[in-house]
């Protein structure tokens, strides 16, 4: 018995798929159709763009601490170099100011900068820019007029009498002004810009604005508000005088009735004027024209104002006193030979110096002192 033959079929090894192999197949199933939430690309909306700024910041967060910690030493560094700089300026000025006593131009800024005393007036202080002001006209005039040299030895004398003067000076004039406060007495802006305009049409003939201001400069180194500024004290005190003698206006009132009344004004300027120079050719000024600064203006305005042979009939007041004006002759317009007769106030240095006396006073500085030798030598 023949035996069939099975045909032969190669066998193949069976394939197992691992359960990794099933997921991605899973997975790219899915991906296909559109159910892979991990795969698919997420779409842009408002919630995911504000989601993706929040990681960003979230990130960014990291840099922005440190910046605003060097924000911050940038701050405490800048403020240090400004208060050490400052320290050091006022420190600076300190020294120039109250060690060496300087009167330059540098000084002089720093005084009007940092409110730095030169002396205390009954409790209240005296600005250092006042005595270098007082001071530096002096030093001015002299170096530019009369060609003083102040850096050599006779010059150093003369600018050490010169750094006291000026320091009682404005120590008086702290004390005029204690004394209007307690009279009441004040001095207006239109009252100072009457006295310029006053000096101004005395005091030369074209631009009489340039002309005055270049007088200033040249002689004290001022402008205008400097000049404002020395008028402003003058009238505060012109004032203040009055009022503590006024026995000058009472003789002066009294001997200009009799004038008016007939008396002769040559023999009444003989008998009671003042003024020791013009008194004995009757108070006579020589004559004048309307650019004269050699006499006060308020006595070339009013000679200019009176006719020939006319006397004024009210007094007028200056630094000095009170005067009777009297024109005695015109040669045209512009000239005029004018009388006077003074009628001088008291020394304001007796009130002045009672009061001083009953106040306390401090002074921050001393000016230095001269070697006897070279004292000798300038004398």
């Amino acid at each position: 018995m023949v035996k069939k033959l099975k045909k032969w079929r190669p066998r193949l090894p069976k394939i197992r798929r691992k359960k990794t192999d099933a997921k991605a197949i899973d997975r790219a199933r899915e991906f296909i159709r559109g159910k892979d939430e991990q795969s698919a690309v997420e779409r842009v909306t408002t919630e995911t763009v504000a989601k993706h700024r929040q990681e960003v910041l979230t990130g960014a967060r990291r840099f922005i601490y440190p910046l605003q910690q060097s924000k911050y030493k940038i701050a405490i560094v800048s403020t240090s170099i400004i208060v050490v700089t400052l320290l050091l300026f006022i420190g600076l000025s300190w020294y120039m100011l109250y060690q060496r006593q300087s009167i330059g131009d540098f000084a002089y800024r720093m005084s009007q900068i940092i409110p730095f005393p030169i002396a205390r007036v009954d409790g209240r202080y005296v600005r250092y820019e006042e005595f270098l002001f007082e001071l530096r006209q002096n030093v001015h005039y002299l170096e530019n007029q009369e060609n003083v040299d102040f850096s050599t030895p006779e010059g150093q004398v003369q600018l050490a009498g010169y750094k006291s003067q000026a320091l009682d000076k404005v120590i008086d004039s702290a004390v005029i002004k204690q004394l209007a406060r307690e009279q009441g007495v004040s001095v207006s802006d239109q009252e100072v810009e009457d006295q310029i305009n006053l000096i101004r049409s005395t005091g030369g003939i074209g631009d009489a604005t340039q002309t005055l201001e270049d007088t200033l400069e040249q002689f004290y180194g001022w402008d205008i508000g400097d000049l404002e500024r020395v008028i402003r004290a003058q009238l505060l005190k012109q004032k203040l005088i009055p009022l503590y003698d006024s026995s000058a206006k009472t003789q002066g009132e009294t001997v200009l009735e009799d004038i008016l009344s007939g008396a002769d004004f040559s023999k009444a300027a003989q008998r009671h004027s003042d003024d020791e120079f013009t008194k004995n050719d009757g108070g006579q000024l020589g004559y004048i024209q309307r650019g004269n600064t050699e006499i006060p203006p308020q006595i070339v305005e009013a000679a200019f104002l009176l006719e020939e042979g006319q006397t004024a009939d009210e007094l007028a007041q200056t630094l000095f006193g009170y005067h009777i004006v009297k024109t005695i002759d015109r040669r045209g317009e512009n000239e005029v030979l004018p009388a006077h007769i003074l009628f001088r106030f008291e020394d304001p240095a007796v009130f002045i110096n009672v009061r001083k006396e009953q106040i306390d006073i401090i002074r921050y500085i001393q000016p230095p002192e001269v070697s006897p030798q070279l004292e000798a030598e300038e004398q």
